[in-house]
């Protein structure tokens, strides 16, 4: 993958993740994201047997994350944590306009805790 491909996956991921978690993620407790101060990349991993020049697959993203959750009404609780994707992220090259576009899929962003 080039660089500034790279960068624009990033990009992408970090506004998908967002996008997921404010839709469906809920804490342990059941309670729903209000908000997210910050998503940071720790690591991709490329399908590279899979992708060719104009489709780059992403196996597994991991992230951190930080969430401000709905604690009780009109007040919220923080969650610093790690996310990974539970399949695997298409991305389309377009060569003629040099953009990286997202590939619509149902993938989701579970907690990923190692013990």
């Amino acid at each position: 993958m080039l660089e500034k491909d790279e960068k624009k996956i990033q990009e992408e991921l970090i506004k998908l993740i967002k996008e997921k978690l404010l839709k469906g993620f809920k804490d342990s407790k059941g309670k729903p994201v209000e908000s997210i101060e910050y998503v940071q990349i720790i690591n991709i991993e490329e399908d590279k047997e899979n992708q060719n020049r104009n489709k780059i697959i992403i196996k597994q993203v991991i992230a951190d994350a930080r969430l401000l959750i709905q604690f009780i009404e009109g007040s919220t609780s923080s969650l610093n944590t790690q996310f990974k994707n539970n399949k695997s992220i298409e991305f389309l090259i377009n060569q003629s306009t040099d953009e990286v576009d997202l590939v619509e899929s149902d993938v989701t962003f579970i907690e990923y805790k190692i013990f």
